[in-house]
């Protein structure tokens, strides 16, 4: 496989930037963080992060930002990238994702123990607390904002769960029933304009237009998938497993597996947007 693109993993303690060189077989780190040793994180606050499982390169104000959940103690994070400046923090017990939404608001989806999408206000800073609103969202796993629709995307147990955005509110729109139980990880195809959704016994691909699952054929088998991300230029698909190692498929069917060893990794995302954009095209 010709080189690729940066993408973010998350898992343990660790977030970070790696890029892999494919003729040499060696990764470059370009950008870390560790919640162990974060300077600007309360120390009140550091095992709250001590299980990543989300990590989502994103835009705030026109900065860029790196938005990052936990799992168990469980909490998010919005981080400045250029210096990791710590600009937003909140527990929420198993946070599992979460995404920017108009008006300054961070959606997280929370999963057992919370079971709820739970809305916050970036303003509120580095000690945020509590939730400024809420709603039930059973296993919450998954959030993915459309900024086209106004529509925030979720997932949990067995239902994809669609909020819409309506003068500065978020209210619950719709539900779209899963065909398999327990979603897990929920992200767009740049090259399509569905969205990936992996499940504890496969992975689907929910057709927007019609609001159809069908079998997302490089993985459809494939259970419990922690993370899935398309790469837009060349469609490469990445994805993990709570092991040592973040998994290739190539367009045309070429696989392979590059390993992390003594690190847990939880999700994988590659260095895009990771919203719900207009179609891209390939080259």
């Amino acid at each position: 496989m010709a080189n690729l693109p940066p993408m973010w993993l998350c898992g343990d303690s660790k977030a970070q930037l790696v890029a892999y060189d494919s003729a040499a077989g060696t990764t470059n780190v370009q950008w870390a963080w560790d919640s162990r040793s974060a300077p600007d994180l309360p120390d009140e606050r550091r095992p709250w992060f001590n299980d990543l499982d989300d990590v989502k390169p994103v835009s705030w104000n026109g900065v860029p930002c790196v938005l990052i959940t936990a799992s168990y103690r469980g909490g998010v994070v919005l981080l400045r990238r250029s210096d990791q400046a710590l600009l937003f923090s909140l527990p929420v017990v198993n946070a599992h994702s979460a995404d920017l939404s108009p008006g300054g608001w961070i959606a997280i989806a929370g999963s057992i123990g919370t079971d709820q999408l739970v809305l916050h206000e970036v303003a509120a800073g580095v000690r945020a607390e509590g939730a400024r609103s809420s709603f039930p969202l059973h296993h919450g796993h998954g959030a993915v904002y459309q900024p086209a629709t106004g529509l925030l995307w979720t997932c949990g147990g067995s239902v994809v769960r669609v909020y819409r955005w309506t003068d500065g509110s978020c209210v619950h729109d719709r539900d779209l029933t899963l065909p398999g139980p327990e979603a897990h990880d929920l992200m767009p195809d740049p090259g399509t304009g569905d969205l990936i959704v992996t499940t504890e016994t496969g992975v689907w691909r929910l057709n927007l237009a019609s609001e159809t699952f069908t079998p997302f054929a490089p993985l459809h088998d494939t259970m419990n998938v922690k993370g899935v991300s398309i790469e837009a230029g060349s469609g490469m698909l990445a994805y993990t497993m709570w092991d040592q190692s973040v998994h290739l498929v190539a367009l045309d069917g070429g696989r392979q597996e590059l390993k992390f060893p003594g690190w847990q990794i939880y999700k994988v995302r590659w260095d895009q947007p990771c919203q719900l954009l207009e179609r891209l095209s390939r080259s």
